[in-house]
C-alpha cells in the first residue's frame, strides 16, 4: 500500500490542480463578450456558470489547505476515497468517465475556432472554458485515481499498459514524420488519389455498443446455457448470417453514376461501365460473342479471372449491367464474412465480429458516397473488390500455416494460398509482392524447420505453377512470347509514369457535390494552405527513390484516416437546439456526405497532410485503438500477427512503383488495419467490463481474454496426413487456370465474313433514299471501313455532353450531337454517329451492328467516326447528319 504521506501529497497535488484550473476557466469565461446584460456586462447564464466555476475553485482551494493543514474532515474525506475506490463498480466508473470527459472536452475544446454557424458558434465559444476544465480534471484524475487506491487491489496491468504505451508512442512518432513529410514534399500531380471510402464516427460507436451488448448478453446469459456450440458451428453461423445481412444491405443501396459508372442516357436509359470498368466489362463480352480475351481496343488482355467471373453474370442476368453488378454485390457479400473469420483467426470471436461488421458498413458508405467521392465499390466493373476478396483469403490461409509450421494438414494450407494467390494475380498481378512477404515470415517463424520450409516453397510455387501455366501457353500460342500479363512486364508503363508531369485526366464525381453542409452548424472542409515548402513535384524533377517514398507515405497516411476524423454528436446536437429540425440533425449527425464535406481529405490533388483541429483528437484515439490491436495480436500470434501488416506495406510499395497511392488502389488491403482496429475495440470493450469486476470470459465468446496463444496444445495425436485431400487441391487449382484459356472455346465467333456479307446486303434495303448504299464502293476506295459487331453502351450524348475518364475518345465531350456505341467484335473500338438530334430508335443495347466510317487515332487511344449505323435486327439504318458529299477519310467534322 502507498504511504499516508504519499497519499496525501497526491490529495494535495489534485486540489491545487484543479484549483488553477477552475480558476483558469472562470478567467476565460469572463473575458468573452456577452450578448445580453444583466450584470457588470454579463448575462444571467453566464452569471450562473462563472458562479459554478467560483464554488468550484473554492473547494478545490479548501481541498488543498485542509490536506495541507491535515484537518479531520479531508483526511476522512481522504481515506473514504480510498476504501471506496477498492469497489470494482466506483473504481471503473471513476476510470470510464474520466476517459470519455478527457476525449469530449478536448475534442469540444479543438473544434470550437471551426464551428460557423452563428447559433452554434455562440454556444460551443462559452462552453469552451468548461470542456477544457472537464477534460484537465478528467486528465488529473486518471492519474491520480491508481494513485489513491490501495496496491494490492489495483488491477495486475503496469507491464502490459507500459508495452502499449510504447507502441502508441511509436505509433504517434510515425504519424508526425508522416504528416511532416507530406507537408514537406507537396501532392504529386501524378497518381495522388484521395483518401478511400471513411468508417463513420457514428458507425463506429455503434458497433462498439453492439460488442459491449454482446459481451453483456454472454456473461449474463453464458452460465445458464449448458455448454456451448462446437466452434466450427458458431463459426459458421456468424459467417452466414454476416454474408446474408452485407449482401441485404447492399442490395438496398442504388445504384448511382460515378466516375465508373456513366449515367443512364437515351434511348436504353441504362447505367453501363465507365473508365477501367470497359476494359474489364468488354473483355466479357468479347468471351460471349465468341471473339475470346479482348480487352477494349488494348493489345493484351487485363484481368482474365474477373473477366471470366463476369462472363458467368452475363450469362446469368442477360445484357443488364444494374442486375450484373447487383448479383455480383450479393456474392461479394462474403468479404466481411472473410474479414470476420481472419479477425478471430488473428485473435478473438468478438474481435471478428467487430471487423466483419465494420466492412460491411463501410462498403454501404461506398455504394451510398459514389457521386460525392472517387472510389470502387462492389457494385462496379472494377477489379478492386474481388481483389481485395483474394488477398483476405490468402492472408487467412497464410496465417493459420504460419501458426501451425507443424501441423500434418500443412501441406493442404500452403496449397491453398499458393493457389489463391496465383488466382488473385489473374485479376491484379500486383498481388505477386505478397510471395515474399509470406516467406518472409515463414523464415521468421520456421527458423528450424529448414526442410519443411524449402518443401512448403516447393509446393506453394508449384501450386502457383498449376494456376498460371495454361495461362502463359495461352500467350505464348498467340504470340510466341512467354509473359503473364504484357510481354514487357509492365516496365514500359511504369517508365511512362515516371516520366510524367501531370495527370491525363484526375477522377472527378460526376456532379457538383461539394460545398458546405446546407444549413449546418458543422465546420466546412478547409481551404488548403498554400506553403513555399509545398511545391508540386513536378518542379523538382523527384528521383525513383523520392517518388516511391512520397507515395508509400501517402498510402500509410490514408491507412489511419479511413477511421472516424471527428465527432459530429457535439455541434449536431448543439444545431438541434437551434434550428430543431430532426431531418437535418440526422443528416448533421450521421450522413456520410456531410462527413466527407466537413474534412478536407477528399480534394483531389490537394491535400498534402494538413489536420484540422477537429480530426487532432479522433486521430490520437484511433492511434490508440489501432496499438492496443497490434499488441493484442502480438501476444495471440507473435510474428505471424504481423503478417496482414506486411502485407500491406508491401502492396503500398508495389503502387508507389507504379506512382499511384491512395483511394481505391488500397482497397485490397484496407482490411488490415480494420482487423487491427477491431482487435482493439474487442478488447477496450472487454477492459471495460474488467474495470467492473465482470469477466468476459464465458459463453458466446470464449478466449476472450486468454487467446490461443495462451491455451496450453492439445496432446491428442492428429491422424497423419493422406495425399488424397492434397491432389484433390492441386487438381481444383488447375482445373481453375485451364477454365481461363477454355473460356475462349465455350462460343463460335459470332461475327464472320458470311455474317458480314449478309448484313452489307440488307444495307440497301435500309437505305431508302438511296444515297449512301450505292456509294459504298466509294467510300471503301477513299480509305473508309466497315466494321461488325456488338453495338455496346448504345447512348445518345447532345452537344458537349460526355464522359470523363474513359479509355476511348469515343465518349468524350464533343460540341455536336451524335449516337455513341462501343463495338465489340473482331475489332473493339468506340464509335460515334453524329445526328442532328435525338433518334428514334428501336434496337436495343448489345444489339448487332455495323458501323461504317474512319479509324482515328489520338494520343489517348484509336475512335471509329462513323458515316452510318445499320442494326439487321430492327432493320434500321442512321446517316451522319450532316451528310458529306465527299466520302473521304477522314470524314468533316460537323
Amino acid at each position: 500500500m502507498l504511504s499516508a504521506t504519499i497519499q496525501k501529497k497526491v490529495f494535495l497535488l489534485y486540489g491545487l490542480l484543479g484549483a488553477s484550473q477552475s480558476a483558469l476557466g472562470l478567467y476565460f469565461l469572463g473575458r468573452i463578450p456577452s450578448a445580453g446584460s444583466l450584470l457588470f456586462g454579463l448575462s444571467l447564464e453566464r452569471l450562473i456558470l462563472m458562479g459554478s466555476l467560483a464554488a468550484l475553485t473554492g473547494l478545490f482551494i479548501l481541498l488543498s489547505l485542509g490536506t495541507w493543514q491535515n484537518w479531520p474532515l479531508t483526511e476522512r474525506l481522504r481515506q473514504g476515497w480510498q476504501t471506496q475506490l477498492q469497489k470494482t463498480s466506483l473504481w471503473g466508473g471513476w476510470v470510464t468517465g474520466s476517459v470519455l470527459l478527457l476525449i469530449s472536452g478536448s475534442f469540444f475544446t479543438l473544434i470550437t475556432p471551426e464551428i460557423t454557424e452563428p447559433f452554434a458558434a455562440a454556444y460551443f465559444l462559452r462552453l469552451q472554458p468548461l470542456a477544457r476544465l472537464l477534460a484537465g480534471l478528467a486528465g488529473q484524475t486518471l492519474l491520480a485515481l491508481p494513485l489513491l487506491r490501495e496496491a494490492q487491489t489495483r488491477p495486475q496491468i503496469p507491464a502490459e499498459f507500459r508495452r502499449v504505451a510504447g507502441l502508441y508512442g511509436l505509433f504517434l512518432l510515425a504519424a508526425g514524420a508522416i504528416r511532416v513529410h507530406l507537408l514537406r514534399v507537396g501532392p504529386d500531380p501524378v497518381g495522388w488519389n484521395t483518401l478511400g471510402t471513411p468508417l463513420l464516427d457514428t458507425q463506429v460507436l455503434g458497433v462498439f455498443g453492439v460488442a459491449l451488448l454482446l459481451l453483456g448478453l454472454s456473461i449474463r446469459l453464458g452460465p445458464r446455457t449448458g455448454s456451448p456450440p462446437s466452434d466450427w458451428k458458431l463459426d459458421a453461423a456468424i459467417f452466414t448470417l454476416l454474408w446474408l445481412a452485407a449482401a441485404a444491405y447492399w442490395f438496398t443501396i442504388p445504384l448511382a453514376d460515378n466516375w465508373y459508372v456513366s449515367a443512364p442516357r437515351h434511348p436504353a436509359f441504362s447505367f453501363y461501365p465507365n473508365s477501367d470498368g470497359v476494359v474489364y466489362d468488354t473483355t466479357a463480352q468479347s468471351l460471349l460473342v465468341g471473339n475470346g480475351y479482348q480487352s477494349s481496343h488494348l493489345p493484351f488482355p487485363r484481368r482474365p479471372l474477373y473477366d471470366l467471373f463476369l462472363m458467368g453474370l452475363y450469362l446469368l442476368k442477360g445484357q443488364d449491367y444494374e442486375a450484373v453488378v447487383t448479383l455480383q454485390a450479393l456474392l461479394f457479400g462474403v468479404f466481411p464474412a472473410l474479414v470476420y473469420l481472419m479477425t478471430k483467426t488473428m485473435h478473438t470471436r468478438l474481435a471478428g465480429i467487430i471487423a466483419g461488421l465494420l466492412v460491411l458498413l463501410r462498403e454501404g458508405n461506398a455504394l451510398a458516397l459514389t457521386s460525392v467521392i472517387t472510389v470502387s465499390t462492389s457494385k462496379m466493373a472494377m477489379s478492386d473488390f474481388p481483389t481485395a476478396i483474394g488477398v483476405v483469403l490468402l492472408a487467412w490461409i497464410a496465417f493459420r500455416w504460419l501458426n501451425a509450421p507443424e501441423h500434418p494438414h500443412r501441406l493442404n494450407l500452403i496449397l491453398t494460398a499458393g493457389g489463391i494467390l496465383a488466382a488473385a494475380m489473374q485479376i491484379r498481378i500486383e498481388t505477386g509482392v505478397f510471395i515474399p512477404i509470406i516467406f518472409g515470415f515463414g523464415l521468421l517463424r520456421l527458423p528450424r524447420l529448414k526442410i519443411r520450409y524449402l518443401t512448403s516453397l516447393l509446393a506453394f510455387v508449384g501450386c502457383m505453377a498449376l494456376v498460371l501455366s495454361p495461362w502463359v501457353y495461352r500467350n505464348w500460342q498467340k504470340t510466341g512470347l512467354l509473359y503473364l500479363e504484357v510481354p514487357d512486364a509492365r516496365l514500359s508503363f511504369l517508365l511512362e509514369r515516371l516520366q510524367k508531369t501531370t495527370e491525363d485526366e484526375a477522377p472527378q464525381v460526376p456532379t457538383p457535390e461539394g460545398g458546405a453542409p446546407e444549413g449546418g452548424t458543422q465546420p466546412a472542409a478547409p481551404r488548403q494552405k498554400t506553403r513555399p515548402s509545398a511545391q508540386p513535384l513536378q518542379t523538382a524533377s523527384p528521383s525513383f527513390l523520392e517518388i516511391l517514398t512520397n507515395h508509400t507515405v501517402h498510402s500509410l497516411s490514408q491507412a489511419i484516416l479511413i477511421f472516424p476524423d471527428t465527432y459530429r454528436l457535439f455541434d449536431s446536437t448543439i444545431g438541434l437546439l437551434g434550428h430543431k429540425d430532426g431531418a437535418k440533425f440526422w443528416t448533421q449527425c450521421c450522413s456520410g456526405r456531410d462527413y466527407v464535406k466537413r474534412l478536407p481529405f477528399w480534394q483531389w490533388g490537394k491535400w498534402s497532410g494538413e489536420i484540422p483541429p477537429q480530426a487532432v483528437v479522433p486521430i490520437l484515439v484511433n492511434l490508440l485503438i489501432l496499438a492496443v490491436g497490434v499488441r493484442q495480436t502480438w501476444k495471440s500470434a507473435r510474428w505471424s500477427a504481423l503478417l496482414p501488416s506486411g502485407m500491406a506495406f508491401a502492396y503500398y510499395l508495389a503502387n508507389g512503383l507504379a506512382r499511384t497511392s491512395g483511394g481505391r488502389y488500397l482497397l485490397p488491403v484496407e482490411w488490415v488495419w480494420i482487423s487491427y482496429y477491431s482487435v482493439g475495440l474487442a478488447y477496450l470493450a472487454a477492459g471495460i467490463f474488467r474495470l467492473f469486476g465482470k469477466n468476459p470470459v464465458s459463453g458466446l465468446f470464449p478466449g476472450l481474454v486468454h487467446t490461443s496463444a495462451d491455451v496450453p496444445p492439445t496432446q491428442t495425436p492428429t491422424p497423419r496426413a493422406g495425399w488424397k485431400i492434397p491432389l484433390a487441391i492441386g487438381m481444383g487449382f488447375f482445373i481453375l487456370g485451364v477454365a481461363l484459356p477454355a473460356a475462349e472455346t465455350l462460343f463460335p465467333p459470332r461475327y464472320t465474313d458470311a455474317s458480314l456479307q449478309t448484313w452489307l446486303g440488307m444495307v440497301s434495303q435500309a437505305d431508302e433514299a438511296q444515297i449512301f448504299a450505292p456509294r459504298l464502293g466509294e467510300f471503301f476506295s477513299h480509305g473508309g471501313q466497315v466494321l461488325q459487331g456488338r453495338g455496346q453502351y448504345l447512348r445518345y450524348y447532345g452537344p458537349d455532353q460526355g464522359e470523363p475518364g474513359s479509355f476511348y475518345p469515343a465518349v468524350y465531350p464533343r460540341p455536336f450531337p451524335r449516337l455513341s456505341i462501343f463495338l465489340v467484335g473482331p475489332r473493339g473500338i468506340g464509335a460515334y454517329l453524329p445526328l442532328a438530334g435525338r433518334p428514334d430508335l428501336r434496337a436495343e443495347n448489345a444489339a448487332d451492328v455495323l458501323v461504317f466510317g474512319c479509324e482515328q487515332v489520338i494520343e489517348k487511344g484509336p475512335y471509329f467516326d462513323a458515316l452510318a449505323m445499320y442494326f439487321p435486327a430492327t432493320n434500321e439504318l442512321f446517316l451522319r447528319t450532316p451528310f458529306p458529299e465527299t466520302l473521304t477519310c477522314p470524314l468533316p467534322e460537323p
